[in-house]
């Protein structure tokens, strides 16, 4: 019952996770990793690379008493195709040199040695449970339906985050290949449409989902140095290739020497490390740098995921430090120097001309988020109590692009601060939609323009000195 189980239901996941890539990619909703940072994306490719180098080493250990050499023997592999790809040999002629010759080699030497596949087992040279020819859809014909629990097969409401997951990592990947390999931007939506039917298909067929690999992307793009016709050929052959497996049935694994597939893991990881944790140096800044060394550190002690959540919140604490110093104020001038354009009498325009120190006016730039709201909050609160003889504060948003609502946090607090030392607020030049945000934070009083608002701090002043003015 639970072989027949967990058969079944590894092909309907996924088939399931297709329809979500491909609803994902139809709604266009994948794009909007095109957002993430770049240190984040190159972190994400060096962690994938450093999780297939840990892989590679783990699938060579020895077992049940077997030989270390396979696993010596794959690092060799991969630590001489490195080497000979960093002295100028190109990385698709290292691969496949490696290939040849380990298969080449490894059989030699089981020919002359006499050895045969049970002692090869053994000891580690080949992979220990022998693979049997399974015929086309044969997954669908041999599954003994009476023993499947449908219970169990059906995903549940804790597969959910797992399927949040996946997308994320295929979407990451998807953006990766394009930093790794495109020349242009291309549509993510799109690929993930692809990649969603295409996992979907093996699903159905009797196949597992598959993730595109932006190692071999890259290593596709070197081979054929910028040819798409050269490139096209490479899929159409690979292609056909897996299809002519698929097709056989031939078992692939109980010829291929672990070392062999094990040192391709890692040469393929130590790329990845290579290219996206070391060379990436050269056109980065050092924090950058060290957010895709803590993410490396942080997914080799926990996992892929961990190290991405840790990559995004370290490039949103450091997005906020470097916006929070960003230039917020645009002006900021007194009464002495801004006036309304009412006409006032040579003994009114006096007492307004001494008294201008009153009425404090700021002109804001910029959009107003958390980091800089920090800034402007901490600025106004120093205008406030710093002035002693200040009675109307100013905002002019004219020049603000917008804001959020830690912006309006941050106000609100101004506000009440304002009113408690009996200093008038307000804000003038809103957009339409900022000043509906304002008044949902339960600010309400917002003149018609800064005339009006320096208009009636000047009527204000005049009423002080007895020289009252109507309001036009």
């Amino acid at each position: 019952e639970t072989v027949a189980t967990m058969r079944v239901a590894l092909h309907l996941a996924s088939l399931f996770i297709g329809m979500i890539f491909a609803l994902l990619g139809h709604f266009r909703a994948a794009v909007a990793l095109s957002y993430l940072p770049y240190p984040v994306v190159a972190g994400f490719l060096a962690m994938v690379g450093a999780a297939i180098m840990k892989g590679a080493v783990l699938l060579l250990l020895p077992k049940d008493g077997g030989s270390s050499l396979p696993l010596v023997f794959g690092i060799a592999l991969a630590g001489s195709s490195t080497v000979a790809k960093a002295a100028g040999m190109p990385g698709n002629l290292a691969s496949v040199l490696a290939i040849v010759v380990s298969i080449i080699s490894f059989w030699t030497w089981v020919y002359w040695s006499g050895r045969d596949t049970t002692s090869l087992r053994q000891d580690g040279w080949l992979f220990p449970q022998e693979a049997e020819a399974v015929a086309p859809f044969a997954i669908w014909s041999t599954v003994e339906w009476q023993h499947v629990s449908w219970m169990h097969v059906m995903p549940d409401s804790s597969s959910l985050m797992l399927a949040l997951v996946a997308c994320i990592n295929r979407a990451l990947t998807i953006t990766g290949i394009e930093a790794a390999v495109g020349d242009s931007s291309y549509s993510i939506d799109d690929e993930m449409r692809a990649t969603g039917v295409a996992t979907s298909v093996a699903g159905l067929v009797g196949g597992i989902s598959m993730n595109p690999s932006s190692g071999m992307s890259s290593l596709c793009k070197e081979g054929c140095e910028g040819d798409t016709r050269m490139a096209f050929y490479a899929a159409i052959i690979s292609t056909t290739s897996f299809i002519g497996l698929w097709v056989s049935g031939v078992p692939l694994t109980n010829y291929l020497p672990r070392f062999m597939l094990g040192g391709l893991l890692m040469m393929n990881g130590i790329g990845m490390v290579v290219d996206w944790a070391w060379y990436v140096r050269r056109r980065i800044q050092r924090q950058s740098l060290v957010m895709i060394y803590l993410m490396l550190a942080f997914s080799l002690y926990k996992n892929l995921i961990s190290g991405v959540m840790l990559g995004l919140l370290i490039a949103l604490v450091l997005t906020n430090a470097r916006f929070a110093r960003l230039e917020v104020l645009k002006y900021h001038v007194s009464g002495m120097h801004f006036r309304s354009s009412m006409v006032y009498s040579p003994a009114q325009r006096n007492i307004l001309a001494k008294n201008g120190d009153r009425t404090q006016v700021v002109g804001l730039t910029g959009f107003l988020f958390e980091g800089v709201a920090i800034y402007l909050s901490k600025y106004l609160r120093e205008v406030v109590r710093g002035s002693e003889e200040l009675e109307t504060l100013v905002l002019d948003f004219f020049g603000c692009q917008g804001l959020n609502d830690s912006a309006c946090a941050h106000l609100v607090k101004v506000n009440r601060l304002c009113a408690s030392d009996g200093v008038t607020l307000r804000f003038v030049n809103l957009h339409p939609e900022d000043m509906a945000l304002l008044k949902s934070w339960n600010i309400k009083e917002f003149p018609e323009s800064m005339g009006t608002a320096l208009g009636e701090a000047e009527r204000a002043i005049l009423a002080d000195f007895n020289e009252p003015v109507e309001a036009p």
